[in-house]
């Protein structure tokens, strides 16, 4: 590989790992019923789940579409139940 190519691996995983953390502390203590901590939950969510298929795919943009679809999903399940 190319250095031109090289990535570090180590500080997208740290990244990862504070942003999947962030989505945990999202989930336990903060109130689910206000409209700001749930968009805050999904752009964290949307972020963590970026990097880790990122990660998996070898390719940003298939991490970013993956990530989105997931996104898209959940954000059709709740508004599907909250009517």
């Amino acid at each position: 590989m190319s250095p031109l190519h090289r990535r570090n691996f180590l500080s997208t995983v740290i990244v990862n790992l504070f942003l999947w953390a962030t989505c945990g502390l999202i989930i336990f203590f903060l109130d689910p019923n206000k409209y700001l901590n749930v968009v805050l939950f999904f752009i964290a969510l949307t972020l963590a789940l970026t990097l880790t298929f990122a990660l998996l795919f070898a390719n940003t943009r298939r991490g970013f579409l993956v990530s989105l679809a997931i996104v898209g999903v959940l954000i059709l399940k709740i508004l599907c139940f909250r009517s």
